[in-house]
């Protein structure tokens, strides 16, 4: 199947079809729920802020696996607000994470997935992360989950100017540059990363260059594995099942895969 091209109709059409069934969606917010819980924090989690919100489905998991009673989203994508607003949702709003329309202190959790390797890379994700520093209570949360440079074959000269990759200590450096204290951080997906790697490897063994003449991001390459191999969505879904037990204690990280998630604390002014 094609991937559609990155913010289009069809871009946001397809992650409303599969984010609710699909192994890596669904496993992906088992581990954000494990890091979060594993956090101890004597504030609530009532009020959050869905930073990137797409179509929706983070909201309404925020309430039903969080606890949250006021859930806010906010995107650029007219697309994606109008599928939010089909699921039911109103508190959206058409928003950049780079200038948050919201006065400080008003969020008690922060939540921002697969955004930050989007933003502007002259500094756009340290902004963000100031951002979500300001409209923040004293002693709120924030999670960032980001896309990991390690278990990607990088091919010279392709870099996307409109797409960044991370690895742990740089994601967190910027946190803390931000002003949060990051109680936890770990790579998610390590498995499946250590595959893509073997597979590109043998790939590149078999194919000559030409075959892999594409840049670092091709819109959204998630295949509908829950439909068309529901046996194959089960595995890679305990897999990921699996990583998030494994991490569900404090002190735990993966120290490989193709997904990073940090939790930070606000403590100070940056």
């Amino acid at each position: 199947m094609e991937s559609p091209r990155i913010y289009s109709t069809e871009y946001y059409g397809r992650i409303h079809e599969l984010e609710e069934r699909h192994w890596w969606y669904i496993g992906m917010r088992a581990v954000a729920a494990s890091l979060l819980r594993s956090h101890s924090t004597s504030g609530g989690r009532r009020r959050v802020l869905d930073a990137g919100c797409g179509t929706g489905a983070t909201m309404a998991w925020a309430r039903a696996a969080l606890g949250a009673s006021d859930v806010t989203g906010i995107d650029v994508a007219r697309e994606a607000l109008a599928l939010c607003l089909a699921r039911g949702e109103r508190r959206l709003s058409q928003s950049s994470v780079i200038q948050l329309p919201f006065r400080g202190g008003c969020f008690d959790l922060v939540l921002c997935c697969d955004v930050l390797q989007h933003l502007p890379t002259d500094g756009g994700d340290v902004q963000a992360l100031r951002e979500f520093h300001r409209v923040l209570c004293a002693g709120g949360a924030v999670l960032i989950r980001t896309n990991s440079r390690l278990g990607t074959v990088r091919r010279r000269g392709r870099a996307d100017p409109d797409f960044q990759q991370y690895r742990l200590e740089e994601v967190v450096s910027r946190m803390e540059a931000a002003g949060f204290a990051v109680t936890r951080g770990s790579y998610a997906n390590a498995l499946p990363a250590l595959y893509a790697v073997l597979r590109a490897w043998l790939a590149r063994t078999e194919k000559s260059p030409a075959a892999h003449d594409h840049g670092l991001y091709r819109g959204l390459a998630v295949r509908d594995t829950a439909v068309r191999r529901p046996w194959l969505n089960r595995l890679l879904l305990g897999i990921l099942a699996g990583e998030a037990r494994y991490l569900a204690a404090p002190h735990r990280r993966l120290r490989f895969g193709h997904t990073i998630l940090c939790v930070g604390v606000k403590t100070h002014e940056p």
